[in-house]
C-alpha cells in the first residue's frame, strides 16, 4: 500500500461465492476470491494456492490428546462449519459424503476467526484451512488429530501426516475414504475475463 498510496482498497465478505461472483460480474467488485475453483465465463479465475483442510479440536476435547482417531470418532462430534454456499462447506461436505458421514452441527458461521474460538472453547470440532489454524496450534489454543493406521478413510498409508508447506506444528490432514491425498480447498483469485 505505500508503494501505491494512490490506490485505495477496500475489502468486504460475501455470504457465498455466489455473491462473490456477482458482485464482480455487476461491477460491485474487481477481484473476487474463492476456496474452490469456480466456473463462470464472464470470469478469467487463477489459482493462488491450495491448502488441506484440517481437524480442529479444543486442546481439553477427548480426541486432542490422541494418537490417532477414525472417522466414526468424527460422525460422533458436534461440527462447527462454515455456512452453506461457502466454498470451504462445499470441500467439508464432499469429505463426508466420500467417508459416508452425516455430520451433527453444533452451528455454522462464515467467521474463520469465530469458529476457531467456538472450538477453542469446546462447543464442536471443525475441520479448517491449514494456514487458518496452524498460528493457534502453535501458539496452544486449539489441537489438531491424527488418523488411525487402520482406518482406510486416513489415506493408503493410514497415517494423518502434518501438513509439509505448514511444517511440524502438529497440524494434520483429513483424508477421503480409500485416497491417498487429503480433503483440499485452494484459494482462487477472480476477475472479468
Amino acid at each position: 500500500m505505500r508503494r501505491y498510496p494512490s490506490i485505495e482498497l477496500t475489502f468486504r465478505t460475501t455470504v457465498s461465492t455466489e455473491q462473490t461472483i456477482a458482485n464482480i460480474l455487476n461491477g460491485t467488485a474487481d477481484v473476487g476470491f474463492a476456496s474452490m475453483a469456480v466456473y463462470s465465463p464472464g470470469l478469467k479465475v487463477t489459482p493462488l494456492f491450495e491448502d488441506e483442510l484440517v481437524l480442529a479440536v479444543g486442546l481439553g476435547h477427548r480426541l486432542a490428546g490422541l494418537e490417532a482417531v477414525a472417522v466414526d470418532d468424527l460422525e460422533r462430534e458436534r461440527l462447527i462449519l462454515f455456512e452453506r454456499g461457502a466454498s470451504i462447506r462445499r470441500a467439508t461436505d464432499e469429505f463426508f459424503n466420500r467417508v459416508g458421514i452425516q455430520p451433527t452441527l453444533a452451528l455454522e458461521s462464515n467467521d474463520t476467526y469465530f469458529i476457531k474460538l467456538m472450538v477453542e472453547h469446546g462447543l464442536g470440532v471443525s475441520l479448517l484451512p491449514g494456514w487458518a489454524v496452524k498460528d493457534d496450534v502453535a501458539a496452544g489454543k486449539i489441537a489438531s488429530a491424527r488418523g488411525r493406521p487402520s482406518d482406510p478413510a486416513f489415506g493408503r498409508d493410514g497415517v494423518a501426516r502434518a501438513v509439509p508447506a505448514l511444517g511440524d506444528e502438529g497440524v494434520s490432514r483429513v483424508h477421503p475414504r480409500g485416497e491417498g491425498h487429503a480433503a483440499t480447498h485452494g484459494e482462487w483469485g477472480l476477475t472479468r475475463d
